[in-house]
């Protein structure tokens, strides 16, 4: 395989928050379209070694962190060698991560000056409840069992579409800064791929709002009817 993967099985974790009890029926629903990427040209996401490892859940994660801030402040860039400094201490195997580890992780050690206050689960069916997640965390952490073909339509330039028969390449990450009504983008090895709805319906398998307090409480995208406060005296609470 060209390039890594290195996402392992889902597990859940005692801190894993619920998005369904902060946001009930009432509810808006999220704008037809969202395009949080663009602060963040193109040319800058960064490989993150993903190429060469499979830490997908680190890069990953530090590509949300990029976009956050460059949207409400400097922008944090990281390295290769960053990556693996984070990496090869959580999986000196090189076997992967688990996401919801990595997030514990992220919120109680925190890497290079970036900690979340925590991350709440959703329906990833869903898609209405994908783009309200998406609207109001700044992008989703996405996981996926990937495709064999993901690989070719990657290198092809082409968006992400079923395929049949395709065997599993195992455990991707992959954030989401991106949608509209034919599907949506996520950010993976150094560059923004567009995935389609039917794409998305059979290999997402677990999915995130992550709850960074510089995104949350500064972009003012939070509608009415979400319990912004009973959110954050949960966070407290972990």
């Amino acid at each position: 395989m060209p390039l890594k993967t290195g996402k392992k099985p889902f597990k859940m974790h005692a801190k894993t928050l619920f998005f369904e009890k902060y946001a009930g029926d009432a509810i808006p629903e999220a704008p037809e379209k969202v395009y949080w990427g663009y602060k963040v040209p193109e040319d800058q996401w960064g490989m993150l070694g993903n190429d060469q490892k499979g830490d997908c859940v680190v890069a990953g994660c530090m590509h949300m962190d990029m976009n956050w801030t460059a949207h409400t402040g400097t922008m944090r860039t990281y390295t290769e060698e960053q990556a693996f400094e984070i990496y090869d201490r959580l999986s000196p195997d090189d076997s992967g991560l688990v996401v919801t580890d990595f997030l514990n992780f992220w919120q109680t050690e925190g890497f290079f000056g970036s900690k979340i206050l925590g991350w709440a689960q959703f329906n990833h069916a869903n898609p209405k409840r994908f783009n309200q997640v998406d609207w109001l965390f700044g992008g989703v952490a996405t996981g996926v069992q990937i495709p064999a073909s993901a690989q070719d339509q990657f290198a092809a330039n082409e968006p992400w579409s079923l395929v049949p028969d395709s065997p599993n390449d195992g455990g991707h990450f992959i954030p989401g800064f991106n949608y509209g009504a034919d599907g949506r983008k996520f950010v993976t090895w150094a560059k923004l791929q567009a995935a389609l709805n039917d794409w998305l319906a059979a290999y997402v398998d677990e999915a995130y709002g992550v709850i960074s307090e510089a995104w949350f409480d500064t972009v003012d995208v939070a509608p009415n009817h979400f319990n912004k406060d009973a959110l954050w005296a949960d966070l407290k609470a972990l």
